[in-house]
């Protein structure tokens, strides 16, 4: 049975919800004319890079740009700007994450999710990822951000997987969400009338043990009196180990489609749908093998481009962020946790047109340039044998040059912020037809047998 209190807490978010909403009806009309669709050969990535700071966040952006992506997707975390209290703001991070996107051409996707401390919560819930009880902090909070990132931040997604007890705590309600939503949409816009703004991408599950479906989510937003609140609804469409576009309606892919006709029932068939995560593990529950995993990536892209409907496609991720295979979260990455590339990584490159580039950790350092003996009549790069020191090369290495030199960063300088450069398209390099598979073999094998070595490791060590 539920607390009277959390009952009467749920009340008092609705009324703010209803009344931010009644008195800002007149925005909400006028700008659900005004914001344009983005492309759907758009793609960008996932990563929380709001953790990453200093040279280790520009490495990354680099790689971001030489990849071409046109949109980085992150979580703007409520729980950490205003720790401590509700006049109290640490945007810190997010002052150094959005300017270096910007500078690169990509465009911010900020994710406005958790709740403080300090702020309502429902039933005495004591972590972050608890609902916020009072509607009207999270719209002041979201107001705040749109504020201060105005012209900036592409778009905004409010919350991820709420559909979920993962993401929203204690147990999801559609009811709740949607009193939030309604609050925030009007807030965001007096902030930044012309940003776009997301429902919460929601993720693959059942409606049950207080989860929800996505489909069930969908039409519980609509049955709250969400329509009209939102500018585009965030989607999760993950498959694996199936592929997406099976024929199975069952999945996440498959409920996409008919969430569309559940909004076009609505009269918001206009409305895109944005896939803000979407990948596959190569190790754990539902792993695929890593050319599999690059088929999976290039069928899920290369069809989600024929939906009329569809927004930007976001993959989780660009690089692994560990190394345990016990933990399936480990290994989304495009890239392996040193850097170095699957085949998943030059799937997605000759998507978006980036610049192709050699893995960073397979460019060797320029003092290893290897020197042939006199009697050798072959140049050789790879060759271990080291010619005396008085020893002159033959003249057809003294032009060697480390492939660091040859390498240079991809020109994407035409770009420009969201808000004055259209949406990048792709039609004058058509994407390779849906539905077919392509197994892109990896720039350095060892590299996989490295992956398994060590997962045996982990495995003997675990039963020592």
């Amino acid at each position: 049975m539920r607390k009277p209190t959390a009952i009467a807490l749920e009340a008092v978010a609705l009324v703010a919800a209803l009344f931010v909403g009644v008195v800002s009806s007149s925005a909400v009309t006028s700008h659900s004319a005004t914001t344009s669709p983005v492309s759907n050969h758009d793609v960008g990535l996932f990563e929380d890079l709001q953790y990453l700071t200093g040279p280790e966040l520009d490495t990354r952006l680099d790689e971001y740009k030489a990849l071409g992506v046109q949109w980085a997707r992150f979580q703007l975390i409520w729980a950490n700007v205003q720790r401590a209290g509700p006049t109290s703001f640490d945007w810190g991070p997010y002052d150094e994450l959005i300017p270096k996107l910007l500078q690169r051409g990509i465009h911010p996707l900020g994710v406005i999710d958790t709740t403080p401390p300090w702020a309502a919560r429902f039933g005495g819930c004591g972590e972050d990822t608890c609902g916020p009880a009072d509607a009207s902090q999270y719209a002041a909070f979201a107001q705040s951000a749109a504020t201060r990132y105005e012209g900036k931040v592409g778009a905004w997604e409010l919350w991820n997987e709420e559909n979920t007890a993962t993401f929203w705590k204690p147990s999801p309600d559609p009811m709740v969400y949607t009193a939030a939503v309604k609050a925030a949409y009007p807030a965001i816009k007096q902030g930044d009338p012309n940003v776009i703004v997301l429902t919460g991408g929601v993720a693959p599950s059942a409606t049950s043990g207080g989860d929800y479906s996505p489909p069930d989510w969908l039409a519980g937003i609509y049955a709250n009196g969400g329509q009209g609140f939102f500018d585009a609804v965030g989607w999760h469409p993950y498959t694996y180990a199936a592929f997406p576009g099976n024929g199975d309606p069952n999945t996440a892919w498959g409920q996409m489609i008919t969430a569309h006709d559940t909004m076009t029932s609505y009269g918001d068939g206009n409305k895109q749908i944005w896939s803000t995560e979407f990948g596959a593990p190569v190790m754990g529950d539902g792993s695929l093998s890593k050319p599999d995993q690059a088929a999976y990536i290039a069928q899920g892209i290369d069809l989600w481009r024929t939906y009329t409907w569809a927004g930007p496609m976001v993959v989780y991720q660009l690089r692994d962020t560990g190394t345990d295979p016990s933990n399936r979260e480990n290994w989304f990455g495009l890239e392996r946790f040193d850097g170095s590339h699957r085949p998943s990584y030059d799937t997605v490159q000759q998507r978006t047109g980036g610049a192709v580039t050699p893995p960073p950790t397979t460019t060797p350092p320029p003092t290893t340039t290897t020197t042939v003996p006199p009697t050798t009549t072959t140049t050789a790069p790879t060759t271990t044998t080291k010619a005396p020191p008085t020893t002159t090369p033959p003249p057809t290495t003294t032009t060697t040059v480390p492939p660091t030199t040859t390498t240079t960063a991809p020109t994407t300088t035409t770009k420009a912020p969201p808000t004055t450069t259209p949406p990048l398209t792709t039609t004058t390099t058509p994407p390779t037809p849906a539905l077919q598979p392509i197994y892109a073999a990896p720039s350095f094998p060892w590299q996989d047998w490295l992956d398994w070595l060590w997962t045996v490791y982990q495995l003997l060590a675990a039963y020592r």
